[in-house]
């Protein structure tokens, strides 16, 4: 694959490089990102040869990527290969260890604690490095937003993305709560039904009931699988 940026990241940082990618290469830079652009050869070889091969390196800097082996030779490669290195700092982590010294001169951008509301500025500074002067770049707002929703979780070192998890949450709450509100119409309308206080008015609490529990449910099943994609 012909390709002109290399996005070094590290596995913990995932969602965030992926949606680099996506969002570079909805602006037409063809990208290199591991693992969807690895092939047959070993993996050393892969990345190695496509550092060598790419204009300039992309590197999502956060503590997970200090922290990994990966990332430091990676830098390394391109740092030896005289590869323009643009830095994406996405979290609070200080410069420092062994990416010091490849990093301190090179370009930065800080995208921290929001990193999409810098996706902007992180194609046109591509742009500019390929000299490919872009006026107007394209930019996803769900993309912004599902960047700028993960939060770094320190117990397990990964990202989460806090918008799906509320989503779920929501979905829990509206699925409980298209159970509960039918039984309690349910037996309102029984009651009423019974105790002979009113018939028609029992019958449409028990009918309004049943279509709550029935068309409520498909209703937010379907809007937490669209919200999903």
């Amino acid at each position: 694959m012909v390709h002109e940026v290399y996005i070094c990241y590290s596995s913990k940082d995932k969602v965030t490089a992926d949606a680099i990618c996506h969002t570079l290469e909805e602006n037409k830079f063809k990208c290199w990102i591991k693992p969807r652009d690895v092939g047959v050869r070993h993996i050393a070889e892969e990345i190695t040869d496509a550092i060598r091969a790419s204009k300039i390196m992309v590197l999502v800097f956060s503590e997970n990527a200090k922290q990994s082996n990966y990332v430091n030779t990676e830098v390394d490669i391109a740092f030896s290969s005289n590869i323009p290195i643009l830095v994406f700092k996405i979290d609070d982590a200080n410069l420092d260890g062994g990416l010091e010294f490849f990093l301190e001169n090179k370009h930065w951008l800080d995208a921290y604690p929001n990193p999409g509301h810098e996706f902007r500025n992180l194609v046109i500074d591509v742009a500019k490095l390929l000299e490919k002067p872009i006026e107007d770049p394209i930019i996803n707002k769900k993309t912004i937003k599902t960047v700028n929703n993960i939060k770094y979780d320190y117990t397990s070192g990964l990202e989460n993305n806090a918008e799906a998890d509320n989503r779920t949450k929501t979905f829990i709450k509206a699925i409980a709560g298209t159970c509960i509100v039918p039984l309690i119409l349910a037996f309102l309308g029984a009651m009423f039904m019974e105790e002979k206080i009113n018939h028609d008015v029992g019958y449409a609490l028990i009918v309004i009931g049943f279509f709550i529990f029935i068309l409520f449910p498909i209703y937010f099943i379907g809007k937490w699988l669209y919200n999903r994609n």
